[in-house]
């Protein structure tokens, strides 16, 4: 068991049992956190593709009224 925690120790560098703990929790929260974040990303993603369709939409339907934009 020592022998297991110094490779532990010698690989990341922590000085105690209590350090290794904490960085793992550390990781664990922070990879929910972004998986949190890419969750988020993705409906805006979604809803900003969802809005470009229907401005592309109306851009058609001006285009063929033969309105024009204002410039």
């Amino acid at each position: 068991m020592k022998a297991d925690f110094e490779k532990i120790k010698e690989t990341t560098g922590v000085s105690d049992i209590q350090e290794a703990e904490n960085r793992f929790l550390e990781q664990k929260d922070l990879e929910e956190r972004l998986l949190d974040l890419k969750r988020t990303f993705a409906k805006t993603l979604h809803d900003l593709k969802v809005e470009k369709k229907q401005l592309d939409s109306k851009m058609e339907l001006l285009q063929g009224s033969g309105a024009r934009c204002p410039g």
